[in-house]
C-alpha cells in the first residue's frame, strides 16, 4: 500500500523549504548589504583623504619655489648687511681669514685636510663679492667643537651655508670625524 503525503503536508513540507530558503537569503543578504556599507565607508573615507591631499603637489611646488627665492634674498641680503655695516673683507683679509682658518684647525687639534676656494656669484653690489670656501677637516670628537668656536670669531661677514659630519670608517672605533664645511664671505 502505498501512502502519499497528504495536502495538508504538502504544503506544510512546501512551506518549510520556502521558509529554509527566505533564512538563507536573508542571511546571504546581510552579509553582502554589511560588505557593502562597509566598502561605502571605506571608499568615503578614501575619497576625503584624496580630496585633502590634493592641495599638497601644488603646495610641495610653491614651497621649492620659496626656498629657491630665499636662498637667493639670503645672498642678496648678506651683501646688502656687508655694505651697510662696513664689515666687509678686502682681499687681504680674505687671505688672513684664510691662514686663520689654517691656525683654527691647528690649534684645536684637528688636521685640516683641504681647504678650497671657489667663487659664488661675482655680480655683487658695490664691488662685493661672494666666495664660497669649503674646508675638510679630520679631527676627534672633542676637537669639533673648538674648531667651530674659532670659526665663529673669523673678522667680517661670514655665513655659514653646510655642514657634513661623518665618523672615519677607518678610524678605530669611529674616534675620528671628517667633517666637511662650506662658507661664504663677501669681499670687496
Amino acid at each position: 500500500m502505498t501512502h502519499g503525503l497528504t495536502l495538508r503536508e504538502k504544503i506544510l513540507a512546501a512551506a518549510t523549504v520556502l521558509a529554509i530558503a527566505l533564512a538563507v537569503f536573508i542571511t546571504v543578504f546581510n552579509r553582502v548589504s554589511e560588505r557593502y556599507e562597509t566598502g561605502k565607508k571605506r571608499l568615503a573615507a578614501l575619497s576625503a583623504a584624496k580630496s585633502r591631499l590634493a592641495p599638497y603637489p601644488a603646495g610641495v611646488k610653491k614651497l621649492v619655489r620659496e626656498v629657491s627665492t630665499a636662498s637667493e634674498k639670503k645672498s642678496w641680503l648678506m651683501e646688502r648687511l656687508a655694505l651697510a655695516d662696513g664689515s666687509l673683507m678686502t682681499e687681504k683679509g680674505f687671505h688672513a681669514a684664510l691662514a686663520f682658518i689654517e691656525e683654527a684647525a691647528a690649534e684645536s687639534r684637528a688636521t685640516l685636510v683641504f681647504l678650497r676656494v671657489g667663487s659664488g656669484s661675482n655680480t655683487g653690489v658695490g664691488g662685493v663679492s661672494r666666495k664660497v670656501v669649503t674646508v675638510r677637516i679630520a679631527s676627534g670628537y672633542e676637537a669639533l667643537p673648538r674648531f667651530f668656536d674659532r670659526l665663529d670669531t673669523i673678522p667680517g661677514v661670514v655665513s655659514l651655508s653646510g655642514v657634513t659630519i661623518a665618523a672615519d670608517g677607518d678610524a678605530y672605533p669611529y674616534s675620528s670625524l671628517v667633517t666637511d664645511i662650506e662658507l661664504e664671505v663677501y669681499v670687496s
